[in-house]
């Protein structure tokens, strides 16, 4: 009897550590640098964030010279990017830094030249706003432009078990009277943004042919009572949801 009850309390254990663990997901982050009109630092382009705390493997936080922060310019584009991995469902606070140092001359920090404010970034404590993530649960490409809410121009796209999803942003988010989603497109398609209460009951829908660029779409919460709905970007055949919460 003593082997019985120790083989189940293994079995509840193993079951319980399965259920609590952490999925783990590999970002890149892209940022555009072509919107940027001044010169890029000998000591190139680099991002830094709480990415240690929110499970990196090889960013430290809020350390723009770490080498794993550099980030690596695509041939023949004005686009660097950077790939770490992190854990779904976390809110990661970033930002994108023209050097590799917080007060070296020459040095230029993402978020303080006031495009990026409260209606995509959070405070930062020190006169500008970091960039927001919320950790998605598949492996994913998140594209913008230097200091623009907007995303990049890009295709972008995500994958989880071979089916393309669309990345797209949504804020504010808990939204009052409105919200904004930003995406881009990488080839001429239709795309339909919808949303959904909790109940399923399509809320909003709209749909149109797009060529490949960014674009935004607001979407009125004005009418919708205080809960959590859920917004779906199609592209084409490819669809991606995000949740949104509505509070009055």
């Amino acid at each position: 009897m003593k082997k019985i009850y120790i083989f189940i309390t293994v079995l509840t254990v193993t079951a319980f550590l399965q259920a609590n663990a952490q999925t783990k997901v590999n970002v890149t982050f892209a940022v555009d640098m072509s919107t940027h009109t001044g010169a890029i630092s000998d000591s190139g382009v680099h991002i830094a964030g709480n990415f240690t705390t929110h499970g990196s493997s090889t960013i430290n936080d809020w350390d723009p010279a770490d080498p794993d922060a550099k980030a690596t310019l695509i041939p023949t584009t004005a686009i660097y990017t950077v790939t770490t991995d992190l854990t779904a469902g976390d809110t990661l606070l970033y930002k994108f830094v023209n050097g590799n140092a917080w007060s070296v001359p020459g040095t230029e920090i993402e978020g303080h030249a006031g495009n990026i404010n409260a209606t995509c970034g959070a405070d930062d404590g020190n006169g500008g706003f970091n960039r927001l993530l919320v950790v998605p649960n598949f492996n994913a490409v998140v594209a913008m432009q230097w200091e623009m809410c907007a995303a990049a121009p890009v295709a972008l796209s995500v994958k989880n078990e071979n089916v393309v999803k669309p990345y797209f942003d949504i804020y504010p988010n808990p939204s009052v009277n409105t919200s904004t989603i930003s995406y881009s497109v990488g080839t001429k398609d239709v795309v339909r943004v919808e949303v959904y209460n909790a109940l399923g009951q399509l809320m909003n829908s709209d749909a149109a042919m797009q060529t490949p660029g960014s674009y935004t779409n607001t979407i009125n919460t004005s009418n919708f009572a205080t809960g959590v709905y859920f917004v779906k970007l199609s592209v084409g055949n490819n669809f991606n949801v995000a949740k949104l919460n509505v509070v009055k």
